[in-house]
């Protein structure tokens, strides 16, 4: 998980830079790095999408 989170915060705080009104879609949202992702950006105050591959994945979402 530690690897995971690290990664999203180097995608969403040092790269995309978001902000509260962002707007982010999240590549397979249900994985650890995608989950990790959502968490963050959702703290940051952006609206949130994401996509899965199955219908179980979705249903975490």
């Amino acid at each position: 998980m530690l690897i995971s989170g690290l990664t999203a915060i180097a995608c969403l705080e040092r790269q995309a830079r978001v902000h509260p009104g962002d707007r982010v879609l999240v590549q397979a949202a249900a994985g650890a790095t995608g989950t990790a992702c959502v968490q963050l950006a959702l703290h940051h105050g952006a609206t949130v999408f994401g996509t899965a591959s199955t219908e179980a994945q979705l249903e975490h979402l």
